[in-house]
């Protein structure tokens, strides 16, 4: 079963103003992307997510892309399973680096939707819609 977030926990998980569009530098190499910072995510009352997902107006990211940082740790969602979790306390934010060629288009509205499973249950979604 999925079960879908309402817009309020949308409303109130987005930190405004995070989502920008950045530049990635390590060493010679150069890639584009985008950050956007969620408080309470992708549970709101905390949990190990074992696996996230993340799309792009309806096109899907692929998980080596997708980084998920929290206070303790740093994770690429390709390395989550349910041998290697990433923990969510109540409350808790966390910022999200998605790496993607030419980043968001600016002045345009966009529909971010995180799909997680939390440890021992379903898929949840958070849906999304932030202007660039």
């Amino acid at each position: 079963m999925v079960r879908t977030l309402d817009k309020t926990h949308t409303v109130l998980s987005y930190i405004e103003g995070s989502l920008k569009n950045v530049m990635i530098v390590e060493g010679e190499n150069k890639c584009q992307g985008f950050i956007f910072s969620l408080l309470n995510p992708p549970v709101p009352l905390g949990g190990n997510i074992v696996s996230v997902d993340i799309y792009v107006n309806a096109i899907p990211i692929p998980k080596k892309s997708i980084f998920i940082a929290t206070s303790e740790d740093v994770v690429n969602a390709s390395a989550l399973s349910e041998y290697r979790p990433i923990p969510f306390k109540p409350f808790q934010s966390a910022r999200f680096l998605i790496i993607k060629e030419d980043g968001l288009e600016e002045k345009k509205k966009h529909k971010i939707v995180i799909l997680s499973k939390l440890e021992g249950f379903e898929q949840i979604i958070i849906p999304i819609t932030l202007a660039g």
